[in-house]
């Protein structure tokens, strides 16, 4: 498979044929345009230029393999959660809940336990009205789990 370059590289190691490459990455049968637009930037001069341009991407075949085999190993992952009895899912859900909370906490800087997070699942589950350090936090994840939008069924 042919190696794939960058726009970014394009721009410092060819600089003179740059503006034609991105045309044509733009006319590209795989390009897909995102609506979305950005202030051009003039890496030679360091400044912002008035031009607005569309943000696009292109997919590639590399891009395409790799979600092809998600979506395959997603339907595996469905497929053997589906076989498994409600308590073993639902310990499941708690044990990625905990290492979602404490993983996110962490890149945050919040000091948090598993312990912690673990309590507070189950005060919530226990329906108790004592207070902990997280419940809220746990009871916005669990209600996200029985939301309609919490699976992706289409892209």
């Amino acid at each position: 498979m042919k190696t794939y370059s960058t726009l970014r590289a394009i721009s410092y190691n060819d600089f003179e044929n740059y503006p034609m490459i991105v045309e044509k990455r733009k006319e590209s049968e795989s390009s897909v345009f995102t609506g979305l637009f950005f202030q051009a930037f003039d890496t030679k001069q360091e400044l912002l230029l008035k031009e607005e341009m569309e943000l696009f991407f292109l997919v590639l075949p590399q891009t395409s393999l790799l979600k092809d085999k998600f979506n395959e190993n997603s339907r595996q992952i469905d497929k053997l959660m589906n076989s498994l009895p409600e308590i073993t899912k639902k310990n499941i859900f708690y044990h990625l809940l905990v290492e979602e909370i404490k993983a996110s906490n962490d890149i945050e800087g919040v000091q948090s336990t598993r312990k912690e997070i673990r309590d507070a699942i189950s005060v919530i589950l226990e329906k108790s009205q004592e207070d902990k350090r997280f419940k809220s936090l746990v009871y916005q994840y669990m209600n996200f789990r029985k939301s309609k939008f919490s699976q992706i069924t289409t892209i």
